[in-house]
C-alpha cells in the first residue's frame, strides 16, 4: 500500500491572493478553530450575564469604623479579624456558577482622607455585616461602627470634568505571587519588641490634605480555599532544587515499570552491575545534596514563602486615588507621598508594589492626552463598583500581609484627624440620680471649660503644618456628612422631663453626676 502527499497547495499559494488560501483552509477543517473560539467567547458572555443577574441581587453597605482611642492591640489583632472573614468562604456547585451564576462576594477594607478628615471604612454584602462587626468588636471591644453613605458619589462618574481632577492606579505585585510583601513583624525592633508602625506615614499624609482634596486606598479582599498554595509549593521546590513527586500512574504504567525493574535485576544478577531503571529515584538522591549549596539569600527566600503558606489567603486588588478639585489639584505633590508609603512594603529578596501600566492615569507619546481620559474613566468605575474582574488581575496575600496594609493604629501614633472614640462604654451606675429639668446651657457651659482643659494638653497651632491650623480636632465631619443611620449624627440636645422619685426642681446637674473624661 502506498501514500501520497499532496503539496499542489503550497506550490499554487504563491500566485493566490489572501482571500482564495483563506477559503481554502476554511472549508478544510479550519472552520473547527472558528466555531471553537466562538463558543468559548459565548460561553464567557453567558456568565457575565447570568453573574450580573446575580450581583444584581447583593446589597452592600459600607460601614465606617472609629478606631478605638487609647487602641494597644497591635496588627494581630486584625490578622485574627480577617481569618473570622475567610469564613465567608462558600464553594459553588456547577449548577449554581454556570446556571445561576453564583460567585464568591468580595469585601472592601478602604482608609480614606475626606478634607484631611481620616476614615476606616469595609465594604461588605448586607448579609455579612454581622459577622464584619462580630469580627472588629471581638478584636476591638471599643471601637464603634456605623454605616455610613459612599463617598464616593460626590466625584463625578465621567472625565474629564469642569470642578473636579483624578489621579489613580492600580498596585501590582513585582514577583509572582507566591512571595511576600514585608509584613508588620519585619517593623518590630529584635531587642525592644517595638513596633514602627508602618501605617503611621501613610495616615500621616492623608492628614495633610486640604479643603476641597481627597484620597483614597482600597484593598479588595475574597475568601478562597486553599488550592493556591499548590503552584506556590512548586516555586519552594524549584528555588530548593527538590524534583517534583511524579506523576500517578495506572495499571499499565505499574505494569512498566515492575518489568523495568524485573529487566534491571536480571542484568544486575548476571552480570554484577547496579543498574537502576526507576524513576524518580535518581532526584531523591540529590536533594539534600542541592539544599547545602544554596545561598543565604535563597534560603532566606524560601522561608519566607513557606511562612506565607502557613497562613490563609485572599484574593485581592489594591487601588490607591487622589481626587481634588481642579484649583487645588496637586497631583505632583500628593502622588510622590503616596508611593513614598507604599514602598515601605517593598522586600528586595521577595515582593514588591508597583503601579501597573495599565490602569495607572499616565501616558506618553501617541494621543497622550486621549489614553489618560479613557483609563481615568476606567479606574472611576472599577473603583466605584469595588469590582475585582476590572482592570488587572487579582492576586494572593495572606492575613499578615493585609493586617501589615489595613490596621488600627496603636495610641503612640499621633494622627490629629484621624476618628477615635471618644469615651469608653459601659453600664450606667444603679445610684445615677435623675432630675426633672436639666439647664442644657449650664451643662454646655462646663463642657467648654472642660474642653479647654484638654486642648492645654494638645498640640499648639503653631506645631502644625499649615494645612492643619484650623481644622477641629473634635471631629465628627465624616459622620455629619456622609452617616446614613440617625444614632451617627451628634445634634444639639433637646430639653427632657425625667420625673425622678423626689421629685426635685434643681436646674443644674446633681453634684454627684458621674462624669466620663
Amino acid at each position: 500500500m502506498q501514500f501520497y502527499l499532496d503539496l499542489s497547495f503550497f506550490s499554487n499559494a504563491a500566485d493566490a491572493s489572501f482571500l482564495s488560501i483563506f477559503w481554502t483552509l476554511f472549508i478544510g477543517g479550519g472552520w473547527i478553530f472558528f466555531v471553537y473560539v466562538f463558543m468559548i467567547l459565548m460561553w464567557a458572555q453567558w456568565l457575565l450575564y447570568r453573574q450580573g443577574k446575580y450581583a444584581s441581587k447583593v446589597n452592600f453597605i459600607l460601614l465606617a469604623i472609629d478606631v478605638p482611642k487609647d487602641n494597644e492591640q497591635s496588627p494581630k489583632a486584625v490578622e485574627h479579624m480577617m481569618t473570622n472573614l475567610a469564613g465567608a468562604h462558600s464553594p459553588f456547585t456547577k449548577w449554581e456558577e454556570w446556571y445561576e451564576g453564583a460567585h464568591q462576594q468580595s469585601f472592601s477594607l478602604e482608609i480614606v482622607s475626606i478634607d484631611g478628615y481620616i476614615q476606616f471604612l469595609i465594604r461588605t454584602p448586607d448579609y455579612a455585616r454581622d459577622m464584619v462587626e462580630a469580627a472588629v468588636y471581638a478584636q476591638y471591644p471599643e471601637a464603634e461602627i456605623i454605616e455610613v453613605e459612599d463617598y464616593v458619589t460626590q466625584i463625578p462618574d465621567h472625565f474629564p470634568d469642569d470642578e473636579w481632577d483624578l489621579w489613580g492606579s492600580e498596585l501590582v505585585l513585582v514577583m509572582p505571587e507566591a512571595y511576600p510583601l514585608k509584613t508588620y513583624v519585619d517593623f518590630e525592633h529584635s531587642l525592644s519588641q517595638e513596633l514602627k508602625d508602618p501605617i503611621a506615614s501613610l495616615l500621616e499624609m492623608f492628614s495633610r490634605i486640604g479643603q476641597g482634596e481627597q484620597m483614597w486606598f482600597q484593598i479588595l479582599v475574597k475568601p478562597t480555599d486553599d488550592s493556591w498554595k499548590n503552584a506556590a509549593q512548586k516555586v519552594v521546590n524549584k528555588l530548593a532544587g527538590i524534583a517534583e513527586p511524579p506523576a500517578k500512574v495506572g495499571l499499565f504504567g505499574g505494569i512498566w515499570r515492575e518489568f523495568l525493574a524485573w529487566i534491571a535485576e536480571f542484568f544486575n544478577q548476571l552480570l554484577g552491575t547496579e543498574l537502576d531503571l526507576s524513576y524518580g529515584d535518581a532526584a531523591k538522591q540529590g536533594e539534600f545534596s542541592r539544599m547545602l549549596y544554596l545561598t543565604p539569600g535563597t534560603v532566606s527566600t524560601v522561608k519566607l514563602i513557606e511562612k506565607k503558606l502557613s497562613k490563609l489567603g485572599f484574593y485581592c486588588k489594591i487601588r490607591i486615588a487622589y481626587v481634588g478639585r481642579k484649583e487645588l489639584f496637586q497631583k505632583a505633590k500628593r502622588v510622590g507621598t503616596f508611593f513614598s508609603a507604599i514602598k515601605q512594603y517593598n522586600a528586595l529578596n521577595a515582593n514588591a508594589l508597583k503601579p501597573s501600566k495599565p490602569m495607572t492615569t499616565k501616558a506618553s507619546y501617541f494621543r497622550a492626552k486621549k489614553r489618560i481620559i479613557n483609563i481615568k474613566n476606567k479606574f472611576i468605575r472599577a473603583y466605584k463598583s469595588r469590582s475585582t474582574w476590572q482592570g488587572m488581575n487579582t492576586y494572593i496575600l495572606n492575613i499578615e500581609e493585609l493586617a501589615t496594609l489595613y490596621h488600627f493604629p496603636a495610641f503612640t501614633v499621633r494622627v490629629p484627624l484621624l476618628k477615635k472614640t471618644e469615651a469608653k462604654k459601659g453600664e450606667p451606675p444603679g445610684t445615677l440620680p435623675l432630675e426633672t429639668e436639666i439647664d442644657y446651657q449650664a451643662v454646655k457651659q462646663r463642657d467648654l471649660i472642660k474642653q479647654a482643659d484638654r486642648n492645654k494638653k494638645a498640640p499648639t497651632q503653631e506645631y502644625l503644618p499649615d494645612s492643619l491650623k484650623n481644622y477641629d480636632f473634635d471631629n465628627d465631619y465624616y459622620e455629619q456628612k456622609f452617616a446614613a443611620e440617625p444614632r451617627a449624627i451628634k445634634t444639639e440636645p433637646q430639653p427632657n422631663n425625667f420625673v425622678d422619685q423626689k421629685g426635685s426642681d434643681n436646674k443644674l446637674p446633681p453634684p454627684n453626676l458621674p462624669i466620663v473624661d
